[in-house]
C-alpha cells in the first residue's frame, strides 16, 4: 500500500499533512458512469469503519500540546490502557513534552517524551484512538518527538514496549534493537504482558537518513 503525505508552509510548531488511503474490498467495486470499469470503492479513513464514505484522505495536523490538552490526551491514553498517571509506571504527564495530531479540532493522537541528559532521552507514551490508526498518524508522532530531541543534541533515544507488533514497528521504521527487559510494576499497556521489552535507537543516525529521504 502506498502511503502520500504532502507539507503546506505553516507556522514551527504545526506539521500538516494530508494522507490518502485505500484498502480492497473483495467483491466490493463500483463502477464508472460509463460502465466499462471497475474502480476500488476508497474507504473513508476514521469515521464511522461501517460506512463508505465519497472521500478518499484524511486531513491531520501534528503540533505542541497545551495544557488545556491533557484531559483528551488522557482519553486517547485510555483506548490503549496507559491512562494510569499518577503512577509507578508513569508518575506525571508533562504536557510540555508532548505532541498532538488533530483532525477537525479533536485529538486522535498523542506522543510524549523526556529528557534524561545532554544527549541521552526516552520515548514516554504513544497512542492513536483506534478509529484513526492505520493511517500513519503514529509513525509522524513518533518522527515529530525524535525530531525534536534530535534538535535538542539527543544522541541516544530509549523507548519501552510490550505488544510485539509495536515491537516490531519500531525496529522496522525507526532503526531500534532491543537492549533488556523491564518487569512491569503496575497495570500498563497490555494487561496480559507483564515486562516491556527495552529499545534503543541511535538518534544521529536515524536523524541523517531521515534527512536524506527528504531530500530525495
Amino acid at each position: 500500500m502506498n502511503w502520500g503525505y504532502s507539507m503546506k508552509p505553516i507556522p514551527e510548531d504545526v506539521e500538516e499533512f494530508t494522507g490518502r488511503f485505500y484498502i480492497k474490498l473483495k467483491n466490493a467495486f463500483a463502477r464508472c458512469m460509463n460502465g466499462s470499469k471497475n474502480v476500488f470503492i476508497p474507504f473513508s479513513g476514521g469515521l464511522d469503519s461501517r460506512t463508505m464514505a465519497d472521500i478518499s484522505s484524511i486531513h491531520f495536523i501534528i503540533t505542541l500540546a497545551q495544557e488545556k490538552d491533557v484531559p483528551e490526551i488522557l482519553e486517547i491514553m485510555k483506548t490503549a490502557n496507559m491512562h494510569y498517571i499518577p503512577s509507578p509506571e508513569m508518575p506525571e504527564l508533562d504536557w510540555r513534552h508532548f505532541f498532538v495530531a488533530k483532525v477537525n479540532g479533536e485529538i486522535v493522537g498523542a506522543a510524549g517524551y523526556q529528557i534524561l541528559s545532554a544527549t541521552e532521552a526516552k520515548t514516554t507514551l504513544l497512542a492513536v484512538h483506534p478509529d484513526y490508526r492505520k493511517h500513519g498518524i503514529g509513525k509522524m508522532l513518533q518522527e515529530r518527538r525524535m525530531l525534536a530531541m534530535s534538535d535538542q543534541d539527543i544522541k541516544t533515544l530509549t523507548t519501552n514496549a510490550d505488544i510485539p507488533e509495536t515491537i516490531a514497528w519500531y525496529k522496522k521504521h525507526f532503526g531500534y534493537k532491543e537492549t533488556g527487559k523491564l518487569k512491569k510494576i503496575h497495570e500498563f499497556g497490555r494487561p496480559d504482558i507483564d515486562e516491556w521489552t527495552t529499545l534503543q535507537t541511535d538518534l544521529v543516525e536515524w536523524r541523517k537518513r531521515h534527512d536524506e529521504q527528504r531530500k530525495g
